[in-house]
């Protein structure tokens, strides 16, 4: 499903399907249960990341959008459009642990969305809740806004990486040991076999 197939007008989304069929989200009372509301927020997301917002940029923008509550306004009933390049984007791109579309940008696979169905149905938790400024911090830690010091990546300790990496060798040359011995073992087995065959 493109972005181009969502359309919001005075708090309704319709849907277009793979068979042109429009199907109708009407908005609810409630500003966070409302689907036109949730949907156009999330195309707001898509379309800041798609015209290239920086990842300082989309800081600011989580940063800064209000809590939404039962209260809030309701954004569906000025939708605006969105942009131009966003239109034939896929409206639920697959996004990573760092908040980021794969390029080029592609649509969920059938069984991430099958995950997702199930993780609803169970109750199980669908998403983590990050801190904005732990993730760009990861993300790109020359973009700061000016006057912040720029933050690290965390040191990487490559000597107890490379002991893992030892260790973890010492563990396969053993198991390679064993299956030696189970091969010479099935290769006697099929030996003695054939002479009783013989015999």
């Amino acid at each position: 499903m493109a972005v181009s197939q969502l359309n919001i007008v005075d708090g309704v989304a319709g849907v277009t399907d793979i068979s042109g069929e429009i199907r109708l989200i009407e908005a609810v009372a409630d500003a966070v249960l409302c689907g036109p509301c949730a949907l156009l927020r999330w195309r707001r997301v898509v379309d800041a990341e798609v015209t290239g917002t920086s990842a300082a940029g989309m800081r600011r923008l989580f940063k800064k959008a209000p809590v939404v509550t039962s209260e809030s306004r309701h954004v569906c009933r000025e939708p605006g459009p969105a942009a131009a390049k966003t239109l034939a984007v896929p409206l639920f791109p697959p996004i990573n642990q760092r908040g980021h579309l794969p390029l080029p940008i592609q649509p969920m696979s059938r069984h991430a969305v099958s995950i997702l169905a199930r993780q609803v149905e169970t109750g199980l938790p669908v998403h983590r809740d990050r801190n904005v400024d732990e993730v760009v911090a990861v993300l790109s830690p020359a973009e700061t806004e000016a006057g912040e010091p720029a933050p690290t990546r965390p040191a990487y300790d490559w000597a107890a990486a490379n002991q893992k990496k030892k260790e973890a060798i010492a563990q396969l040359a053993s198991l390679s040991t064993t299956m030696e011995d189970i091969d010479a073992r099935i290769n006697e087995l099929i030996d003695r076999t054939r002479n009783l065959e013989l015999d």
